[in-house]
């Protein structure tokens, strides 16, 4: 299995080297929609309410604020709000993990050192047990910010 993602798990001034890897996998089946008489596979044209199909170039994003109104987002203004990439697991705080709603949980992952930093994972590991807490951190993983416990 390869980590989803590479890079430091940073608490106060220190910095482990860890890899990240999903802890869970979808099971869900996708079919694909064919043509019965040879199998190919069935293209999606993008149209607009009036039959015309829409080129790429002519495709822009919106979000509906009532029926028939949407205010537009351009691609630099979504740029502007997307996270920088970071190669860093910030731990931010140590909580009871009975204080964490698990409504919030969204995926799980492993977080595993790397090659030379098992023993400082370790003694973070052991600290955390004794003080019967997790680490709250955040990290941003394909352009997206994550807040999870540790």
């Amino acid at each position: 299995m390869r980590p989803i993602w590479k890079g430091m798990l940073s608490f106060g001034l220190v910095n482990v080297p860890v890899a990240l890897y999903n802890a869970t996998r979808k099971k869900t089946i996708s079919f694909n929609q064919l043509r019965k008489s040879d199998y190919s596979r069935i293209a999606y044209k993008k149209v607009g309410n009036d039959g015309t199909e829409v080129q790429q170039q002519d495709i822009i994003k919106g979000y509906e604020i009532s029926p028939d109104r949407h205010v537009v987002i351009s691609e630099d203004e979504l740029e502007s709000i997307t996270p920088a990439a970071s190669r860093v697991i910030e731990i931010n705080d140590f909580v009871k993990l009975e204080q964490i709603d698990p409504r919030h949980y969204d995926s799980s992952y492993y977080l595993v050192p790397e090659p030379g930093a098992q023993k400082a994972y370790a003694l973070l590991l052991q600290s955390m047990a004794e003080a019967n807490v997790v680490g709250v951190a955040k990290f941003v993983l394909r352009s997206k910010e994550y807040r999870n416990r540790l």
